[in-house]
């Protein structure tokens, strides 16, 4: 089935069946998410509550922060990219904390707003370094 995907994949990007590198590279790609999903899959297990709390609890954590990579790319105009991925992952991290160790004792309620407005500050403000001390000293 894995295979099958990555044929129709290929069918709309038939410059990268020219390449032995590119279809090498999306062949590891896949692994590596098929690993990381069975690993998540077997460790849902373990995570505390009904079903409601787990389903929100794992839909949030990734929502936030992957508003806040669009949020940046379409409407920050001082964003760049190191200081987006930072503010996305400081966003994942601050999802992690509330949905699991009770940060400040939130409710799971609060994942995704409170990660989405750390994760978009946070993201400015790293982009805002990065444009100052980075950017300015490669030049």
């Amino acid at each position: 089935m894995k295979k099958q995907y990555i044929q129709t994949f290929l069918r709309h990007f038939p410059h990268l069946l020219n390449s032995k590198g590119s279809l090498h590279t999306i062949k590891i790609i896949s692994i590596i998410l098929d690993v990381v999903v069975t690993i998540c899959s077997m460790l849902v297990g373990f995570i505390e509550g009904n079903l409601l709390d787990i389903v929100i609890k794992l839909v949030n954590l990734f929502v936030a922060p992957l508003f806040v990579l669009f949020f940046m790319a379409l409407f920050v105009p001082q964003a760049t990219d190191r200081g987006t991925l930072l503010g996305g992952l400081f966003s994942l991290f601050i999802a992690i904390l509330i949905a699991f160790f009770y940060l400040f004792q939130l409710s799971i309620l609060t994942i995704m707003p409170i990660a989405l407005v750390v994760g978009a500050v946070s993201a400015w403000i790293f982009s805002l370094l990065n444009r100052q001390y980075f950017l300015n000293h490669e030049k």
